[in-house]
């Protein structure tokens, strides 16, 4: 779920799997989720189940998305749209396992206690491209 469009959760086969068409800008992203997967054994159909959200730019969407995952009780939320849909996964949940990739700093954006040691259920990937971007500025 994310307010781009992308998010998924991840349950065992047992669950329901329904996948709507994601935007094409999710499609690499999506498709590392994939590949990740099997090369830990996992395998859409037969041993996992994806159940993917898609807020299509609408933000006001992204609580409503995530509560129906918590109340699914999935096993982890991977949120790809961003800070903001890596929030909205934060406010709903304490306890399912939330995974992140954000542009900023995840500790300045109150996703995590420090890059080293996250602490609860949030954790991620980071470009960091903001920091980056300033330092890159200051070399020009």
């Amino acid at each position: 779920m994310a307010a781009g469009g992308a998010g998924a959760a991840v349950g065992d086969a047992r669950g329901r799997v329904r996948q709507p068409q994601s935007p094409e800008r999710f499609a690499e992203p999506l498709r590392a989720l994939r590949e990740g997967l099997k090369d830990a054994g996992y395998s859409e159909s037969q041993n996992i189940a994806i159940d993917y959200r898609w807020a299509d730019n609408q933000v006001e969407r992204l609580p409503a998305l995530v509560a129906h995952l918590v109340r699914q009780r999935v096993a982890v939320i991977v949120a790809t749209g961003g800070a903001i849909s890596a929030r909205a996964a934060k406010v709903a949940t304490t306890t399912i396992p939330v995974v992140f990739n954000v542009a900023e700093d995840p500790v300045t954006l109150g996703l995590v206690v420090s890059l080293a040691r996250p602490g609860g259920n949030m954790t991620g990937v980071t470009t960091l491209a903001a920091e980056l971007n300033a330092k890159l500025g200051a070399l020009a």
